[in-house]
This record gives structure tokens, sequence and C-alpha cells, in this order.
């Protein structure tokens, strides 16, 4: 799977939650767009949701492990956790300010790695 496959899996709206089956059988369900993160060759997927809504904790997915990606069941608004509750507003921004500091366009990826080999 490439980095631009999840990048518009991200970015569908309305959100379609999806679920990544990893090459050794663990799966893991990412039902918001805010609980997963890209890196050149990671998808970081936020796991066991908090009351506060956010990730208790995240799984570190190489992409070349990824075997497939399948859809899941839509709750509608795109925001269901998988404890069954909503997270609110403020939790969801401050998760997307997160999710755009950390993500790399494809220029900055390859700037990155241009810095790095001089």
């Amino acid at each position: 799977m490439t980095v631009q496959t999840f990048r518009d899996l991200l970015a569908q709206r309305p959100f379609k939650p999806f679920r990544l089956v990893m090459s050794s059988g663990e799966s893991y369900e990412v039902r918001h767009p805010e609980m997963a993160w890209l890196t050149r060759s990671d998808i970081l997927v936020g796991i066991d949701e908090t009351d506060e809504g956010v990730p208790a904790e995240f799984r570190i997915c190489s992409l070349l492990h990824v075997t497939s990606v399948e859809p899941l069941p839509s709750s509608g608004t795109g925001r269901t956790k998988s404890v069954g509750r909503t997270a609110s507003p403020e939790v969801w921004r401050s998760w997307s300010l997160l999710r755009r500091r950390t993500e790399l366009t494809p220029s900055e990826d390859f700037g990155r790695a241009s810095a790095l080999s001089t």
C-alpha cells in the first residue's frame, strides 16, 4: 500500500471507516480520519479510545505489511468510537491540528530526505 492510498482514504468526505489487515493477521479499525497519521513508511493508528475521545495508545503499522483495507459499516456521523461515544468537537480539532503538523507533503518528504543525504 502507498502513502497516497491512505491519504485518499483519510481525505474522503464523507469519511468511510475502514479496517487495516496486517501481514501478521492483526487488524486495526480506523473509524475517524483523526485517528490515523501518516509518515513516509508507516501509518499510526490510535486504539483504545478514552472517555475524552483520544486514543490511549497507538500502533505503528508499516505500509509494507498492510495486506488489505476493508470497509467498515458507517455510523452516519463518521465520529463513532469503538466504545460507542462521540468525542467533542474540540478533541477532533486538536487531533486534526496534530495530524496536519505530522504529515509531510511529497515535496517536504523529498526535501527532508535530500537534507539527510548531504
